[in-house]
Parts: C-alpha cells; structure tokens; sequence
C-alpha cells in the first residue's frame, strides 16, 4: 500500500452505518486522489491490497458529529448523495481529537463544496453561522406508546447529529443543550424527531417537528413550544365504538329464553362461551337483575361448578362464567362498603409524613426499619377495627352487608371476606347498552362504549 500513488492521508478509524444496531468495526482508511476522482478506500489492515469498500467524495459531504448521538467522542461523518433522493451515511470515530482534526482536514477540500454564494464569490470571506439547541421537555406525550422516548436531532432531515437521554414520559424533562459551532451553509433546517427507546437497538419514530433556520432571528434567543406532528394513535388519548341497538321487542324471546326455569340456556352459554366470558357475565347480571334473580343465577352456576370439579383444592380456581360472576356481583355490592371500610386509613395514610415502607432497597435509612414497622401495625389495627363501626357511618355499607347476608344463605360462601380482598374498578361510562322494555324493566343489549378522554 505504501507503493500506491496519490495518498493524501492514511490511519485507522472506526467505522459504522447509520442504523443503531450496527456495531463499530476498526478499519485500514486510505485517502486517495488519482487526477479528478477522489476516493477514500477501507481495508481490514494495510497489509490487505483489496479494499472492502470505498466512498467517492466527489458527491460526499462531511459534517461532523455530536457526542451524544453515539456516546462516543471524536466522530464525523459522511453523506454520500449521489441522486437526490438517495443518501447514504458512513460515521467515522477517531482515537483522538488531533486524529479527528487531520481526517477533517484532509476531507474537507475534498468533498463537495459547502460555501454560500457571497463566499463563493469572494474566496477570502468566511461565513460562520452557529447554532444552540436547549431541548427542556414535552408534555402529554402517550404514555403506552412511548414509556421511553429520547429526541434526535436532525440536519436538513438528513443527517443525525445529536441525540438526548431517554426518559420516561408522558412529561418528560431532558434539559440538554446542544452547540454546533460551525453549521456548513447547506444546512437550511433541522427536525426533533421524538424516539422511543426499545430493545436491542429497535427504536421506533414516533412524531417530530420540523424548523426552519430562517425562521429564527439572527442572535436571538427563543424559548417556546412547538407542536409536535407524527403518527400517534387516537386510542392512547380515549377511545369510541359505534354500534346498532335494536327495539326492545326484539330482546324480548331472548330474554324468556334466558330467564327460563333451571337456567338451561345460560350453563349452555357458559359451556361454549368460556372466551367471551367477561362481556357475556355482565350482560346476564344486568338482566337478572332487572328481574331479581341474581341469587338464582349465582347459585345455579356455582352448583354446576361444584359438580364438576373433583378436587376441593381446585374449586372455583379457574376462570369460568361463575367466578367472573361471582367477582362482578361481589364488586357491585360490596364496592361502596370497601371504599367507605378503607377511606378514613387511605386519607390518613396520604397526608401522614411517616412512611411504611419495610422493604431495605426502598428505604432511605435502614434505622427506620423499627418506626415503619410499628407504624403500619397501627394502620392494619385501625382497619380491623374500622369494619365494626363503618355500618353506623355509611347507608351504603349497611345495605351491602345485608345484601351479602341474604346471598350467603343461598350460596353457602363467605362473600364478604372474598369482596375485601378483591379491587374496586371505577366505573366507565358507556353508553347504548341498556334498553327499557314497556313494562318498566331493562334489559342488555351491545351498544356503543365511550369512554372518557383524558389528557
């Protein structure tokens, strides 16, 4: 290699594409001008004589790079374009940042010319033009579809030149600032394109705002928002379903049907429906409802379910129609008797400065560990004192125990002790999925759901 004609400069470099999971490889760079055509030649080592690639610098331009987009220092890279809807980019990192300013120096004069047109008419003027980015934060990104994201910084959304930390969302605060000292003069804008970080190196682009340079004063500091624009899906901020409810005459057979003695049709449905359990045990609690025979229901799918299990160790483990009943039913009555039971203990435990926490890797200090403990006995005595006098306090409580009290005759199960160990859901807001017969009862139906939009 040291034979070869029109070496202008020689050296080891790293190299990497533009993608993230590719990885850096320490390649044999050689500089070489041969009359009009420039190229630069890798090799795996100079002792090689065929190169594994080259990069024609005659439609090349260089720019260099910021630490943080690969968190490595001393890096530059290279855009080919040789058509002007085809690019591709080759960073470099050097060992040092006199290796870096060598390479940069004996590329530039090289690639192509990026010069405005005063310097290009008077070859002694020099046109400097620097840029500073503070990227501080965002607001109401979607939390579902980005809990990781991160901003890239873009040049003539092109070329990547800097990158932020990931952080988690929806709100999230970077607070990183950004100098590019020396912008070349083909630079007319730059794009913040928010990522969001996922694994092994497959990141997703989620939403981006474009700038124009020209839009900015000339040494004048803005801070403001920018809205940003990009595919985020409806479904993240609230959701609509659209469907048809029929006239009530047209539930009516499929409600007899239902309703028969023995409950027939509903222990088929359970049989055959067993994917579809969830919408199909709160349509048929609503309706038995309606006509007070929810014990009924209960008490004929729990006995089916006793027969056909033979092991006590496994009753009412899986998930069938009677225990997503049983866990509707148990949610409905006893939900206003649980939040009245444990309002008072979480209220106090909100505005008390003493902590509870016994785990030693959350704890700030581990001579805590004493006054926790005792403190959150005294929370657990309060609660198993506070179900004694909630019934005098709350109409809701008194009527869920008496309701829960009639059912336990009839089911033989100890309802109340299974609520309190169940969450409370909040409720949603449907519409469209209940209908008034003429006789002043409702019935279900599959109507649409709306569910409230949060921000």
């Amino acid at each position: 290699m040291k034979k070869m004609r029109g070496i202008k400069h020689q050296g080891y470099l790293h190299r990497k594409s533009d993608k993230a999971a590719k990885k850096w490889k320490l390649l044999y760079f050689v500089l070489l001008v041969d009359g009009t055509d420039t190229h630069l030649y890798l090799y795996e080592n100079p002792k090689r004589t065929k190169p594994k690639g080259l990069i024609d610098l005659s439609c090349a331009y260089l720019y260099q790079v910021h630490d943080s987009l690969w968190e490595r220092s001393h890096c530059l890279q290279l855009v080919e374009r040789a058509l002007p809807c085809l690019a591709t980019v080759t960073h470099l990192a050097a060992r040092s940042v006199e290796d870096c300013q060598e390479w940069m120096n004996a590329l530039k004069p090289l690639c192509v010319p990026q010069l405005s047109r005063a310097t290009s008419k008077v070859p002694s003027l020099r046109e400097l033009r620097c840029l500073t980015l503070a990227i501080l934060d965002a607001h109401r990104l979607p939390y579902k579809l980005v809990p990781q994201p991160y901003v890239t910084i873009q040049l003539n959304n092109q070329v990547r030149v800097a990158r932020t930390r990931a952080k988690s969302g929806p709100d999230p605060v970077w607070d990183e600032e950004f100098v590019f000292d020396d912008v070349p003069c083909d630079i007319l804008s730059f794009t913040l394109t928010v990522h969001n970080k996922g694994k092994r190196g497959k990141d997703q682009e989620v939403a981006e705002v474009h700038v124009e340079l020209s839009s900015l004063g000339n040494g004048e500091e803005r801070e403001e928002w920018y809205t940003l624009s990009g595919l985020t899906p409806i479904g993240e901020w609230g959701s609509y379903l659209h469907d048809l409810v029929m006239p009530a005459e047209e539930y009516s057979p499929l409600q007899q049907l239902l309703l028969e003695p023995g409950l027939a049709s509903v222990k088929v449905l359970a049989e055959i429906c067993h994917a579809d359990r969830a919408p199909l045990a709160t349509a048929l609690l609503r309706v038995f409802r309606a006509e007070g025979r929810e014990t009924e229901l209960l008490r004929e799918l729990n006995s089916a379910e006793i027969l056909r299990e033979t092991e006590t160790s496994t009753l009412f483990r899986a998930a069938s129609l009677a225990t997503t009943l049983m866990d509707l039913y148990m949610r409905a009555e006893c939900g206003g008797f649980l939040q009245a039971a444990v309002l008072e203990t979480v209220l106090r435990l909100l505005e008390s400065k003493q902590s509870a926490e016994l785990n030693p890797a959350k704890m700030d200090s581990l001579d805590d560990a004493c006054s926790n403990a005792e403190f959150l006995l005294q929370i657990l005595d309060q609660i198993g004192a506070l179900h004694l006098r909630v019934s005098s306090k709350s109409s809701n409580g008194e009527m869920a125990r008496r309701t829960v009290r009639q059912d336990e005759s009839c089911l033989g199960i100890h309802i109340s002790e299974a609520a309190v160990s169940r969450p409370v859901e909040s409720p949603s807001v449907r519409s469209g999925e209940r209908t008034t017969f003429a006789n002043g009862h409702q019935e279900f139906g599959h109507g649409g759901q709306m569910s409230r939009t949060w921000k």
